[in-house]
């Protein structure tokens, strides 16, 4: 909740405070913080990498990265957000190139020292998926992504956000540049389709619950 204040402070979003209560306040994550699976282990070091890409910290977004990546091996797709971060930061290609390459270097790094106890027990087969036998209902689906996440009044509340955002010009967000509003859009549909691979647990769209929050604050 903290860092996430800070990201939202970096953006220059008023109240940033209020975030981090959101992000406490989501029913997935407190529902997850009181058990041992890694979900919320990770999201700090996430959060934090994003917050490094915003002030142009590569080396120590890759590292922070490496370690959320080594708590849950799929925070590694925020890799190609925060690297659409750090080029909007630099601001061409040419200046882009050293941060992201320190990024990806620190990143391959950290990540590996923290699986290799993982990695030398089970080699690559730990990166294999159990498919559920059963079919996913997709009254369901639509359940454990909104409601199981965020629970009714947060869906409801998301679901004014955007109809705001839409019909209201006094609702709508100041200009994001779009190279960084792309870098929020990816993280969400990277996310989102991991979990529509595997839809039984609303666990899996915690990693995009930081960046919902972003953008609604942009609101």
């Amino acid at each position: 909740a903290v860092v996430l204040a800070r990201l939202l402070g970096t953006l220059g979003v008023r109240d940033a405070w209020l975030g981090g209560f959101a992000l406490a306040f989501t029913p997935a994550v407190f529902i997850h913080s009181t058990d041992s699976m890694d979900f919320v282990w990770s999201l700090p070091f996430l959060i934090a990498s994003l917050v490094a890409a915003l002030r142009g910290r590569a080396a120590l977004a890759g590292v922070l990265l490496g370690i959320a990546t080594g708590s849950r091996i799929t925070s590694a797709a925020m890799l190609p957000s925060i690297a659409l971060l750090l080029a909007a930061r630099a601001g061409s290609a040419r200046a882009a190139a050293r941060p992201l390459a320190a990024l990806l270097l620190a990143f391959l790094i950290a990540g590996g020292l923290v699986l290799a106890p993982m990695i030398a027990r089970f080699g690559g087969s730990f990166l294999s998926i159990n498919d559920s036998p059963h079919a996913a209902r997709a009254i369901d689906v639509a359940k454990n992504g909104t409601i199981e996440v965020w629970g009714l009044i947060g869906t409801l509340g998301l679901a004014v956000v955007a109809a705001g955002a839409v019909f209201s010009r006094r609702l709508r967000a100041p200009a994001i540049p779009r190279v960084e509003l792309a870098a929020w859009l990816l993280a969400v549909a990277v996310f989102l389709a991991g979990f529509l691979r595997l839809p039984f647990d609303a666990g899996y769209l915690l990693p995009a619950v930081p960046v919902v929050l972003i953008l609604a604050a942009r609101l």
